[in-house]
């Protein structure tokens, strides 16, 4: 015979009224129909809320996941324009975190187009990087392209600590 959910449900919750409570309401026919339909009632719930919570987690997503990969174009830039500056020698630190940062952001975009749960860390590590970055690209901030990756690594570095904030709470 197929068992039908509510069936399940009332097997598995008449068991468990049996074993915590000792067979005190095991025969009892008004408990063993009330929870079936009340369990089936807070899944719908939960159900209906998961799945308004993952609308809202995908577009959340969708704008963090932009606005890293924004980051680590605007990085892989200015590292190329740093390689054809004249005094490359003085760029050193800033070369080294603009890839640094254009890395850690296109894994960061990975994680969180795949909604891996690991997401939020990797978010709070970009976040560091980001601010690392734009903090070195502001020394060289009389060249145009250090100025434009400063001010896009300090954007994305507020909306990974925003994210993480959001996540938490």
């Amino acid at each position: 015979a197929r068992k039908t959910p509510a069936g399940i449900y009332g097997i598995f919750f008449s068991k468990w009224i049996h074993i915590a409570d000792g067979q005190k309401y095991k025969n009892n026919a008004s408990i063993q129909r009330t929870f079936p339909s009340a369990v089936k009632r807070i899944f719908s719930f939960i159900k209906i809320n998961h799945f308004k919570k993952t609308i809202m987690k995908d577009q959340t997503y969708q704008q963090i996941v932009s606005t890293l990969n924004q980051c680590a174009h605007v990085c892989n830039q200015c590292l190329s324009s740093c390689l054809l500056e004249e005094e490359i020698s003085m760029l050193t630190g800033c070369i080294s975190l603009d890839i640094d940062c254009a890395e850690i952001c296109t894994v960061a975009a990975t994680f969180a187009s795949r909604n891996s749960p690991h997401t939020t860390a990797i978010l709070s590590v970009c976040s560091i990087i980001c601010n690392q970055c734009a903090n070195e690209c502001d020394k060289h901030g009389h060249m145009e392209h250090c100025k434009h990756c400063a001010q896009v690594c300090r954007e994305c570095a507020e909306a990974c600590s925003s994210y993480t904030t959001e996540s938490e709470s």
